[in-house]
């Protein structure tokens, strides 16, 4: 599993109400929603968002983490033209084996971070049932 640093700020499209994102955490999805109805002048904004990824998702302590191969970490699987509910069917499974896996291992799982710098790093993440949810549940 790999987790990428991304940015903070939401990308906007010039002067159209459209923003765009990579792999944003739990609390960065809220922020880019608070960011956009907090432009609306106190009118309550619709917000509709929009995941155009191809890869299940799952995030571990509000971080977003995806599967890789080991010898291409920076590559995505290839899932070209899956359709929505497979992806989120992958979602619940991975959820399912990450919770499994971190039982035998002390409620732990072994994750890849990727440092500032690009350098990836494995490290033990501790997990609960509470702790690891994919995007639905997010």
């Amino acid at each position: 599993m790999s987790n990428a640093v991304v940015q903070k700020e939401p990308e906007q499209a010039d002067s159209l109400p459209v923003h765009g994102v990579a792999i944003p955490t739990i609390e960065g999805c809220r922020n880019v929603i608070k960011h956009i109805r907090g432009r609306k002048d106190g009118k309550q904004a619709q917000v509709l968002w929009f995941n155009l990824r191809e890869e299940p998702l799952v995030y571990i302590n509000g971080r977003p983490f995806v599967l890789r191969d080991v010898e291409r970490p920076f590559s995505n699987l290839e899932y070209t033209g899956i359709n929505r509910s497979r992806v989120e069917e992958m979602e619940a499974r991975l959820k399912e084996d990450i919770l499994m896996e971190a039982a035998r291992y002390g409620n732990k799982i072994l994750v890849t971070d990727e440092l500032p710098d690009g350098q990836m790093v494995d490290q033990w993440e501790p997990v609960s049932c509470d702790s690891v949810k994919t995007p639905l549940e997010a």
